[in-house]
């Protein structure tokens, strides 16, 4: 895990450029509390980081190194794959703001810490990307609710 903390730096510094950047994509404000209350709290930060890590990233990344046979080339088709998905899927379900700002960041920051952590293997290549999505899903809720409480007034 000890790229975990350098990589959770810079997806946030490039959550927070390019959320600059795109500001005029975003739909309208944001209220905090629909990220804050339990049942959405919960999916956010535990549920979806888990899915997505297992869905998209190990099994892509795995599917592409079993086709591969095993070659570092195959690594990174599956991590490139990986990461063109989770934005993909981010754009598609969530809108262009939340496709720029969120889902390529992560889907190149999940897909980079799956590669880096899977030579020690696919268990611990799963949990490292897994508490990445989690750890940064976590400031991405608390950045949220601060800035909706503090420039909405709440």
């Amino acid at each position: 895990m000890k790229y975990l903390p350098l990589i959770l730096l810079l997806k946030c510094f490039a959550n927070l450029s390019l959320g600059l950047l795109c500001r005029d994509l975003l739909a309208g404000p944001v209220n905090p509390a629909r990220f804050l209350e339990l049942p959405n709290l919960l999916p956010v930060i535990l549920v979806m980081p888990f899915l997505e890590t297992a869905l998209i990233h190990s099994l892509l990344v795995e599917a592409s190194l079993k086709l591969g046979r095993g070659k570092p080339v195959a690594l990174y088709v599956g991590g490139a794959l990986a990461g063109l998905v989770f934005f993909v899927l981010h754009l598609v379900m969530n809108g262009p703001f939340n496709g720029l700002v969120y889902g390529l960041p992560g889907g190149i920051s999940l897909s980079v810490m799956y590669c880096l952590a899977r030579k020690d293997g696919a268990k611990v290549a799963f949990f490292h990307t897994w508490m990445l999505h989690l750890a940064s899903n976590a400031l991405l809720v608390l950045s949220v609710a601060y800035y909706g409480m503090t420039l909405g007034g709440a």
